[in-house]
């Protein structure tokens, strides 16, 4: 279970942000504006190894939680047989 990434420019950093994964944005020398979502506060900005070092090692003190529930419910296949039988009648 990952509870961190890091990235610069690719789309799987939003599918990440929807896991409610801390975002650690690393362009090294090849950034020439901030970032939305380091505007918007989402993501941290890393603009050395340095300052990335620094910022993994603030997220591994950091209290640590997941909460699966909110995006998945346990037992989907019972829960579809459940459902499946409410659609027929059954």
């Amino acid at each position: 279970v990952s509870d961190i990434q890091i990235g610069a420019y690719s789309s799987a950093l939003y599918e990440g942000l929807g896991f409610s994964l801390d975002t650690i944005l690393y362009f090294g020398k090849a950034l020439t504006e901030t970032p939305p979502l380091v505007e918007m506060k989402i993501a941290e900005l890393a603009e050395t190894t340095e300052e990335l070092l620094q910022l993994i090692e603030k997220h591994l003190k950091k209290e640590q939680h997941t909460d699966a529930d909110s995006f998945w419910k346990t037992n989907a296949l019972r829960n579809m047989k459940d459902e499946l039988k409410k659609l027929t009648g059954e």
